[in-house]
């Protein structure tokens, strides 16, 4: 189980060093020049917003890719109840609380909805503390904020259905029911003890804007293949459009040998590392 909480929300370390351990990366086919960055979903808006290197890079392209672009607010309210907090404590719903977008009704969250929020919410507080998490607008929502409001082309690569459905198929996929639960309840009790997210390392990497690639190994994860595969579909359409392209996706994404940079290496494109 803990494997696979690593990998959804991207909480990588390798220890392998690689000179080309940015976050940011430069992509090259002819004259037309993109760039894709990896993000990481706890990171809000301040982390790039003043970084020039970033925002030069943003004003240079045309076409803006993020994961998706949709709110999934609204399909969430539309469901019926599922009512699984109906089985935490009092002191465990009421740090849920805290924890869950108030426009969010938490009774129509499925355990692993709740499961993901409580990880992502437990390595924030524990690892950026008051740094870089103070916003509500994470670095994808300011990337997708900024590109419309200066009339750049901003494309979801998926649906945030199909997100959600990837949620619900793909995370803690051999854990049962009660597994998950015990799990939640454990990462809650942990966040009231003000105990530390083991995810920290990765973090404080993440803090320099950097991380430790492993573009050698090849993961067999059905969350990052399937997901890279049907995305490298669209982006490799709107490169070939010889229009600049910016791409945000989770910094997962970027890594290993069957990552974004490796398959766009494979396709003739010269990737080049970028010191921010």
């Amino acid at each position: 189980m803990k494997k696979i909480i690593l990998i959804f929300v991207i909480l990588f370390f390798n220890s392998t060093y690689s000179q080309e351990n940015s976050i940011f990366w430069k992509i090259q086919k002819d004259s037309i020049i993109s760039y894709i960055i990896g993000t990481n979903h706890i990171f809000d808006k301040t982390f790039i917003e003043k970084d020039n290197t970033i925002i030069s890079a943003l004003d240079k392209s045309s076409i803006v890719f993020l994961e998706n672009i949709e709110s999934k607010d609204s399909i969430i309210n539309s469901r019926s109840n599922f009512n699984y907090i109906d089985i935490l404590s009092n002191k465990e719903r009421k740090i849920l609380k805290e924890i869950i977008d108030s426009n969010l009704n938490s009774n129509k969250l499925t355990n692993r909805e709740l499961h993901l929020k409580v990880q992502s919410y437990w390595d924030k507080k524990s690892c950026l503390k008051d740094q870089f998490c103070s916003d509500k607008i994470s670095m994808d929502g300011f990337i997708k904020n900024y590109s419309q409001k200066n009339n750049k082309k901003v494309i979801g690569l998926e649906k945030i259905s199909e997100t959600l459905n990837f949620i619900e198929t793909e995370y803690l996929k051999n854990a049962d029911e009660s597994k998950i639960v015990t799990s939640l309840r454990y990462k809650l009790n942990e966040i009231d003890k003000g105990s530390i997210s083991k995810n920290c390392t990765y973090n404080e990497l993440y803090k320099e804007k950097k991380c430790n690639y492993n573009f050698s190994i090849e993961v067999f994860d059905s969350l990052l293949n399937t997901r890279n595969n049907n995305w490298f579909i669209k982006i490799q359409k709107a490169l070939e459009s010889n229009e600049p392209v910016f791409i945000a996706v989770g910094l997962a994404h970027l890594d290993f040998k069957n990552g974004l940079i490796s398959m766009l290496q494979e396709k003739g494109y010269v990737v080049t590392s970028i010191n921010l």
